[in-house]
């Protein structure tokens, strides 16, 4: 990754590659879940007064080696995510801020990421249909927000 502060604008970036092998002594009949994940993202930051403006887009996008599910198998190659993401953080004193964010992720081609994306099965919610057998709700769309103070002491 990188970034480079203009004075008026901080940009960053970063390209990932993650690389996910499962190692059985005797490998399951239909797929080991082997998978690479790529990844992007590409941001900013902007400096107004005693407050931060933070916005970010970040993709990312699998390639099973060898699917995990029947089901895995038959769901379109490259299945992929983008997030779109925008905060702001106020200053109220050095030690006290406050701040929100809200986050759009698209998924593409039997993506199923959320807001709170988790690879655990059988966890509630939305589950990812990669690492399952189906179970729970698919997100085409998903969307998060926070907002809250924060105080360093």
């Amino acid at each position: 990754g990188a970034s480079y502060d203009f004075g008026i604008v901080k940009l960053f970036g970063e390209i990932s590659r993650v690389k996910n092998v499962f190692d059985y002594v005797n490998p399951p009949p239909i797929g080991t879940g082997d998978f690479k994940g790529d990844g992007t993202l590409l941001g900013a930051t902007i400096p107004v007064g005693p407050a931060l403006i933070r916005m970010a887009w970040s993709r990312v996008k699998l390639n099973y080696t060898s699917a995990p599910t029947v089901a895995a198998a038959l769901i379109p190659p490259d299945p992929k995510a983008d997030k779109f993401a925008l905060s702001g953080v106020y200053n109220l004193s050095r030690r006290t801020a406050l701040y929100a964010t809200a986050a759009l992720i698209k998924n593409k081609n039997g993506a199923n990421f959320n807001a709170n994306s988790t690879f655990v099965a059988g966890t509630p919610g939305f589950t990812n249909t990669f690492l399952t057998t189906g179970q729970g709700y698919e997100a085409k769309n998903a969307m998060g927000y926070d907002f809250g103070i924060r105080h360093a002491f």
